[in-house]
C-alpha cells in the first residue's frame, strides 16, 4: 500500500497520524480522501478552483509531481508520498 508522508503542520488535523496508508491510485484521489478525512484540509490543500495550492508541495518517492503528472499522477502499492509545504520568510 502506498504510504503518505504526512507533515507536522497537517497531523493534528488526521488524527495525530504521521502515516496514512492508502490504496493504488491518483494523487488527486489520495488528496480528495485526506480532505474526507478531514474537511478542513481542503481549505488549506487546495484553491478556490480546486488546485493544488502553490505553497503545497507533494513528492512520490522524492520526485516532485509538477515534474510528472501533476495530481494525475498514479501512485503505485510501494510508492512514498510527501506532503510539504515552501516556507517563506527573513
Amino acid at each position: 500500500m502506498p504510504i503518505i508522508n504526512v507533515p507536522s503542520f497537517l497531523q493534528t488535523k488526521l488524527e495525530n497520524k504521521s502515516e496514512i496508508y492508502m490504496e493504488e491510485g491518483y494523487i488527486y484521489q489520495h488528496i480528495n480522501k485526506l480532505i474526507e478525512i478531514n474537511p478542513e484540509l481542503n481549505e488549506i490543500l487546495l484553491d478556490k478552483n480546486n488546485n493544488l495550492r502553490r505553497f503545497i508541495k507533494i513528492f512520490i518517492n522524492g520526485k516532485d509531481i509538477r515534474f510528472l503528472n501533476s495530481e494525475k499522477t498514479f501512485v503505485k502499492k510501494d510508492d512514498q508520498v510527501t506532503i510539504l509545504t515552501a516556507v517563506a520568510g527573513g
